[in-house]
């Protein structure tokens, strides 16, 4: 589904109206769904990602809710910025990464051939990681 497109503009107005319609506590499924909705309208297969990353977002939140320790709250912190933004690194810069590490060897004159992966990226990851 694209913003242009005939389904969004009926899909807008629906979720903004259930989105008032159903109780305080309960808005964030709403966005939720919606969301989930609308990405999976690309393409159901790369909900995965945003499933996952979603999944660690949410268990790290809670994990730093619950844990005073500063030295703890700090690692866990890490380990979420480390998984949300390695997987955003793989799909948009891996193959860069790859070519300046060939590039830099051969300068070197020493020979290293790695490869690189032909990738799709999926829609969004920068915003949703973000």
């Amino acid at each position: 589904m694209q913003f242009n497109s005939l389904a969004y503009v009926v899909f807008l107005p629906c979720i903004y109206i259930l989105y008032w319609y159903v109780d305080k506590e309960y808005r964030w499924v709403i966005l939720l769904a919606a969301s989930y909705y609308f990405y999976m309208s690309w393409d159901a297969k790369y909900v995965v990602f945003i499933a996952g990353t979603t999944l660690v977002t949410w268990i790290g939140g809670n994990l730093l809710w619950e844990h005073k320790s500063i030295i703890i709250r700090k690692c866990l912190l890490g380990l979420c910025l480390a998984s949300c933004l390695g997987l955003l690194f793989y799909f948009k810069y891996f193959n860069f990464a790859v070519d300046i590490l060939n590039d830099v060897f051969s300068s070197l004159a020493i020979p290293l051939h790695a490869s690189t992966k032909k990738l799709i990226i999926p829609v969004g990851i920068s915003f949703y990681t973000f």
